[in-house]
């Protein structure tokens, strides 16, 4: 059976279901997929909202 769940919930998933296998999809943070630190810390703090962050995201 497939689940998803996010990175800081694995360890709650893993005392549940101690057999279960994980796989991680999320690109790493030197990705070219993934937002700079400085786009994600100003989305984060509300410095700008979702629609500036996807069009800035896609920018890179």
């Amino acid at each position: 059976m497939l689940k998803e769940t996010y990175k800081r919930n694995i360890p709650k998933v893993r005392d549940k279901f101690p057999s279960a296998k994980f796989i991680d999809v999320a690109p790493p943070s030197n990705s070219p997929l993934s937002p700079s630190p400085e786009l994600m810390s100003d989305y984060r703090n509300d410095k700008i909202t979702w629609d500036e962050y996807t069009k800035d995201s896609k920018k890179k």
